[in-house]
């Protein structure tokens, strides 16, 4: 959606001044980010995708200074610690022209779990898991 204007005016000697229609124009369309789950809503990939708009960029045939905004609020969870956020980016000029673009930041969870603070080689000599089967949790000391 892109708004611009147009004016005429007249002057006291009946000549037409006509000022230059201003159009905001969406460059680059907001792109969707897919993060892999950091266990703590991954805060600092969110908020530089919000800042950055979601790499959106607009420009002004007039140069007119822009504003982005947006509309996030919050994650809509999925399982665990994964979610998503449609978002709206909206660009607007101080002539009231506005446009905007839509974009999902997701977190998924495709790592699979991993166990630490077990040797990375496991013996049976160890003097708590002699006489041990490989499924039965040993004490390391």
């Amino acid at each position: 959606m892109i708004q611009s204007f147009s004016n005429t005016k007249e002057n006291s000697n009946s000549l037409s001044n006509i000022f230059q229609a201003c159009n905001l124009i969406l460059d680059t369309q907001a792109s969707n980010l897919t993060v892999e789950c950091d266990g703590n809503g991954n805060i600092a990939q969110l908020n530089n995708w919000l800042n950055t708009r979601g790499n959106a960029f607009a420009i002004s045939s007039c140069n007119a200074p822009i504003t982005w905004t947006h509309n996030f609020t919050q994650l809509t969870p999925l399982c665990g610690n994964t979610g998503f956020a449609t978002v709206t980016f909206t660009a607007t000029d101080n002539r009231g022209n506005r446009v905007q673009t839509i974009a999902t930041f997701t977190i998924e969870d495709n790592l699979a779990p991993s166990i630490v603070g077990f040797p990375s080689t496991i013996s049976n000599n160890q003097p708590s898991c002699v006489g041990t089967t490989a499924f039965k949790f040993c004490i390391f000391q």
